[in-house]
């Protein structure tokens, strides 16, 4: 194992322990490769704020996101390195930080306590009701 911060007392080029150099995981992932590198850097970048900087070594992880995630939560690595959807599943087993950027992605459900509201013509709203039949009118006729 080698560490790459440049910080340890052994140098950056020296073998160090496992309990010293903090393993951080990074998925693999070809087809994305310019999202890996930004989010490394993003890694780097806040690492670089901290007073003392933990020793690290980026690792690559060929898996799904759930067996990152589990490999971070059983001791395999001591964090990873991804931009990757924080689910009720993951969240259980490991913590997250504060997402760096907003998805912009939402959902709306219908709740099971909602009941479904009949059929809304809620576009009809706007306009009056003889500029509609004025509208049907020139449809019809044209």
């Amino acid at each position: 194992m080698e560490c790459h911060c440049g910080q340890c007392a052994n140098g950056p080029a020296n073998r160090v322990q496992r309990g010293y150099v903090k393993l951080i995981a990074v998925p693999r992932k070809h087809a994305f490769k310019v999202f890996v590198n930004v989010t490394i850097d993003i890694f780097r970048k806040a690492i670089e704020k901290l007073q003392s900087p933990p020793c690290y070594e980026l690792c690559a992880f060929n898996g799904t996101y759930d067996e990152l995630v589990q490999n971070v939560s059983k001791g395999v690595f001591d964090g990873a390195v991804r931009d990757m959807t924080i689910t009720d599943d993951r969240a259980r087993i490991a913590d997250f930080t504060m997402p760096y950027a907003p998805s912009g992605v939402s959902l709306l459900v219908l709740a099971d306590t909602d009941s479904k509201p009949p059929i809304q013509w809620i576009f009809l709203k706007p306009l009056t009701k003889e500029l509609w039949l004025t509208t049907v009118g020139f449809f019809f006729f044209t």
